[in-house]
């Protein structure tokens, strides 16, 4: 059996490579990896270990097209889809494991005439239609208005042969988008799920670590400068507080930039990459407007909080709803509840609603399993 993987960020990397050596592992499969320049966050070669061949498209480099205009991006994504086909004939590719599909999967998909498998993997949280996360589900939502829509269905954001997600709440959110249920299925969070037997007992919190969004990217220019302005205020409040150190860990696609003279032995930039999950201890204390990273860390039982000011609260109102979650109003509320764990630690979510956790500790088993059943092939 054949892989061909492809992906957009560091986390999704995570997930697919250790499905893809499951599947190595247990049934002697060849992993081809095809390293987009738009794979976000990537940094070192070593991030590239355990394929059998990487592929870059025309010889590029990583992280050559990040802040390109969205014409040309859509563009190199026609040429993506062309040497992904190119590459499932060159290489008689049986499976393609992706992150979530991008418009250059899809349109390989429907060019490749059923000649390969398509199978996603959709780690991040997923909102709903009142609140769409990219320019090809902005489009789609027009499309889908206009007579005659139908035809272009397969080219529709999250569309593949199948796709695998964390939990039902996602698999709930995909079928609203116009999946069909029976090609969607939960297996939990792979790479996360890895960290299963971490659950640190809160204690007294010496680190904030503010995760950023890309707000920026979906020119969502007023979520961004709310996220920015409320980043000014923690790092003015962290800075009067003794014992306390503010971590701040840009978003892969965030393009606002962050001011150097900012950081200091108080005020510091995360560079862990994708082991980010690994640096966290008992006393971090996470905040987030919306971020798949910050339910991942309650899942794993670290503390967490999420925050909405401004143009953030007015557009992510109902989604909070949805989830349960009552955000912080201000950057003095982080700081009172930084004082206050671990005493506060029961109001902590695990998350389970969002995650499926009769899977813990056997996501990767789970997913393997099932797509080897898919496959139809004896694991």
């Amino acid at each position: 059996m054949r892989l061909l993987l492809t992906c957009e960020n560091l986390q999704e990397l995570d997930d697919l490579r250790l499905l893809a050596q499951e599947l190595k592992m247990k049934n002697a499969a060849e992993i081809y990896f095809f390293a987009i320049p738009l794979l976000y966050g990537i940094k070192e070669e070593d991030e590239f270990k355990g394929f059998d061949k990487l592929i870059r498209p025309f010889g590029a480099k990583r992280g050559n097209f990040k802040f390109f205009p969205l014409p040309l991006k859509a563009l190199y994504g026609f040429l993506n889809a062309f040497y992904v086909l190119s590459l499932i004939y060159k290489y008689k590719i049986d499976l393609c494991l992706t992150g979530v599909s991008l418009i250059y999967t899809r349109l390989a998909r429907v060019l490749s005439w059923n000649k390969t498998i398509f199978v996603s993997y959709v780690r991040s949280l997923l909102a709903d239609d009142n609140h769409p996360t990219s320019s090809s589900e902005n489009l789609w939502l027009k499309l889908s208005k206009l007579p005659g829509h139908q035809i272009l269905e397969d080219l529709a954001p999250y569309q593949a042969d199948y796709v695998l997600t964390i939990g039902e709440r996602n698999k709930e959110t995909l079928i609203k988008k116009g999946l069909k249920a029976e090609r969607v299925y939960v297996v939990g969070p792979i790479a996360v799920d890895q960290h299963h037997i971490i659950k640190p007992a809160v204690a007294e919190i010496n680190e904030i670590v503010f995760l950023m969004q890309a707000f920026s990217w979906h020119n969502d220019e007023a979520s961004a400068k709310a996220q920015n302005d409320f980043l000014l205020m923690l790092i003015k409040q962290v800075k009067g507080q003794q014992g306390l150190q503010l971590r701040i860990r840009p978003h892969p696609r965030d393009t606002s930039g962050l001011d150097s003279s900012l950081f200091n032995e108080t005020i510091v930039l995360d560079k862990s990459g994708g082991a980010f999950l690994q640096t966290l201890t008992h006393r971090s204390l996470l905040v987030s407007a919306v971020s798949t990273l910050n339910f991942e860390a309650g899942y794993l039982g670290f503390a967490h909080c999420f925050f909405a000011t401004g143009a953030i609260r007015e557009r992510f109102a109902g989604w909070y709803q949805s989830m349960s979650i009552e955000p912080l109003d201000s950057a003095d509320d982080v700081i009172t509840l930084a004082k206050e764990l671990p005493e506060s630690a029961s109001v902590l979510r695990s998350f389970n609603d969002v995650f499926e956790s009769k899977y813990r500790g056997k996501s990767l088993k789970v997913a393997s399993q099932l797509l080897a059943s898919l496959m139809e092939v004896d694991l």
